[in-house]
């Protein structure tokens, strides 16, 4: 067998794993979606919030750290289920924080900075990768998660709504 057919054949084995890595998170995005948007609603949005935030957060140390594919599928299936959690949470807070004139405004600010960070992250995590390495990206994107919770833990107030006009 010649080196480039044994390559070939190795990495052959290994694209059906790819979809399964990428896939798990949408699994437990099914799962996490739900069931945080419901304990969402008996502690509150900001609580949940904060907890996907940093559970997403540390998601990634086990991705990071990941030397086998089960050690990768479960940082990814935590991913999915606290990026879920995040979802409800961050719907129910625009909804609440806006006035009823510019909710189809923020609603729809909400979904381009979702599509804008799903264009961006890629894009700045391919030159991350290409300049530390691929463990690196996982721990800036932690690192990116972790301020966002230290921005909205500082943000208690701003993040309560206003007034009760702004809920129907």
């Amino acid at each position: 067998m010649s080196p480039s057919s044994r390559a070939t054949s190795i990495t052959d084995r290994i694209y059906p794993w790819f979809g399964l890595v990428i896939a798990t998170s949408g699994i437990a995005n099914l799962i996490g979606t739900p069931t945080l948007g419901r304990i969402g609603d008996r502690i509150g949005q900001y609580r949940i919030l904060l907890v996907a935030f940093l559970g997403a957060a540390m998601a990634f140390i086990p991705q990071s750290l990941a030397h086998n594919l089960a050690l990768l599928l479960c940082g990814r299936f935590l991913l999915g289920l606290f990026i879920g959690g995040m979802l409800p949470s961050l719907q129910v807070l625009v909804r609440k924080l806006a006035p009823l004139e510019k909710q189809a405004t923020a609603f729809g600010m909400n979904s381009s900075a979702t599509f804008f960070g799903n264009l961006v992250g890629p894009l700045i995590g391919g030159s991350v990768a290409a300049s530390y390495g691929i463990r690196s990206v996982f721990y800036v994107t932690m690192s990116l998660l972790v301020a966002n919770a230290i921005v909205i833990a500082f943000n208690r107030k701003a993040l309560s709504p206003r007034t009760e006009e702004t809920a129907i």
